[in-house]
């Protein structure tokens, strides 16, 4: 898997988002089971060791951008998710995947991980002042949670202005790509910022035991008659 990870990582990034189709191979039960990036809609025959280090091949399917995020819907829905979350999840995930972020379709290798949480809810305003808010996820994804708070933002913003800081918490998945919901504020007209809380993952300089989060922060910004700048 993490083979799979740094693949994805290092492919994608070569090709701009502009030009560049999902190449995913899937299984029976149509979940992604590896993504590669081509300019092509064609079907074709990949040497595994690109992959793995190995001499054997394996079928590739090229798909596009559409039908990879289709496709993953359905995936969402066959482990219980509602049509509405599904789609919205498989948006998030696509999105990251044509950056090149491990936050995309590399979920659902473990498709378990990303089922409803048991007693999971919707997303709810716990509290709220007209340029602030706290969203109780109720155990609902992160992406969820991020896309509710995102969308709530930018209403007070426009509304009350000019800031305003939503926050969520008690989710049950990590928020995903943080890129995603700052640009998706951007293209409302208003600059996004977005930070993710971590558990201590990386070490400091010479150490051996992991003190810091990767806190990632994520920032958008509308820009006259192009994509927003994130």
């Amino acid at each position: 898997m993490n083979a799979t990870k740094n693949l994805l990582r290092s492919r994608v990034g070569r090709y701009s988002r502009a030009l560049v189709r999902p190449v995913a191979k899937l299984t029976g039960n149509a979940f992604p089971l590896r993504a590669d990036f081509r300019g092509t809609s064609q079907s074709t025959v990949v040497p595994h060791h690109r992959f793995f280090g190995t001499d054997a091949h394996v079928n590739v399917v090229h798909v596009s951008v559409q039908e990879a995020r289709e496709t993953t819907a359905k995936a969402l829905q066959m482990i219980g998710w509602d049509h509405e979350d599904a789609a919205l999840q498989a948006e998030i995930m696509t999105a990251a995947e044509l950056c090149g972020n491990n936050q995309g379709l590399v979920k659902m290798y473990q498709p378990a991980l990303m089922a409803p949480s048991p007693n999971a809810g919707k997303p709810t305003i716990e509290r709220e002042t007209p340029t602030s808010a706290v969203v109780n996820a109720n155990q609902s994804p992160g992406m969820l949670a991020a896309v509710n708070a995102a969308d709530l933002a930018v209403h007070k913003a426009t509304t009350n202005g000019p800031i305003a800081i939503v926050t969520s918490y008690n989710t049950s998945t990590s928020s995903g790509q943080l890129a995603f919901y700052v640009e998706r504020m951007a293209r409302k007209g208003i600059i996004g910022i977005a930070m993710a809380n971590s558990p201590e993952f990386v070490a400091a300089a010479q150490g051996g035991k992991p003190v810091f989060g990767t806190n990632p922060i994520a920032v958008g910004i509308p820009q006259k008659d192009a994509v927003p700048f994130t």
